[in-house]
C-alpha cells in the first residue's frame, strides 16, 4: 500500500512539474508578445511627439488611424520576420501571403459593419484596432510554435 501511495505521489509530483513547466512557458511567451507590442507602440506613438500623445483630439479627427497603421505594420514586420527565421516552416512565402489575406479580410469585415451605420471616429478605427488584436495573437502563436520546436528567437 505504501508502495502504491508513493508511486501516486510521484505521478502527482510529476504533473506537477510539468504544468509549472508549461505555465513558466506560456508566460516567457506572453513576456515576449509584450515586449514586441510596447517596441511597435513607442515607434508608431512616440512619446516625444505631444501631437500624436493627445487623445482627446483623436477621438475627433482620424489622426489615431495613422499610428495604428504603423503599430500594425511594425507588428506585421516582426511576425514575417520570425516567420523567415524559424527553419522548419519551408514554404514562408506562402505563410505570409496568407497573412496578407488575413488582414485584408479583417479590414474588410470591420469596414464593412462599420459602415453599416454612421459609427463615427469609433467606426474609422475599427477595422485597425482589430488589425493589432488579430496580429498580437498571430505573434503569441508564433512564438509559440517556435517553443514547442525548440526555435526560441529573440
Amino acid at each position: 500500500m505504501k508502495k502504491i501511495f508513493l508511486i501516486l505521489c510521484f505521478i502527482f509530483a510529476q504533473i506537477n512539474l510539468a504544468q509549472a513547466e508549461e505555465q513558466q512557458e506560456i508566460d516567457e511567451i506572453r513576456q515576449q508578445v509584450e515586449k514586441y507590442t510596447k517596441e511597435c507602440y513607442n515607434k508608431s506613438y512616440p512619446v516625444d511627439d505631444p501631437e500624436k500623445m493627445d487623445y482627446i483630439l483623436s477621438l475627433y479627427n482620424t489622426s489615431i488611424k495613422k499610428y495604428m497603421k504603423e503599430y500594425n505594420k511594425c507588428l506585421k514586420e516582426i511576425i514575417v520576420e520570425k516567420i523567415k527565421q524559424t527553419p522548419s516552416i519551408t514554404d514562408t512565402s506562402k505563410i505570409i501571403k496568407i497573412l496578407d489575406e488575413i488582414e485584408q479580410s479583417t479590414l474588410k469585415f470591420y469596414n464593412l459593419i462599420a459602415t453599416q451605420t454612421d459609427m463615427g471616429i469609433v467606426g474609422a478605427v475599427w477595422d485597425d484596432t482589430e488589425l493589432g488584436r488579430r496580429y498580437e495573437a498571430i505573434l503569441h502563436d508564433v512564438l509559440w510554435y517556435q517553443s514547442i520546436y525548440g526555435e526560441k528567437l529573440e
